[in-house]
């Protein structure tokens, strides 16, 4: 799968660092359950496992 055109200059590292930044506010209770589920979701879908 490839990211969107728009998110190109995106990498995997940067996307997995976001998802540990949203999972520690997540549980410091910075934000809600709901905005978890929201958040993550895009995160995973940018996420390119044929990156190189």
């Amino acid at each position: 799968m490839c990211r969107n055109p728009e998110h190109q200059d995106l990498t995997n590292a940067k996307v997995f660092k976001a998802m540990n930044i949203v999972e520690k506010a997540k549980d410091e209770e910075r934000i809600s359950l709901d905005e978890y589920r929201s958040i993550m979701p895009v995160l995973d879908a940018n996420y390119d496992p044929n990156e190189k």
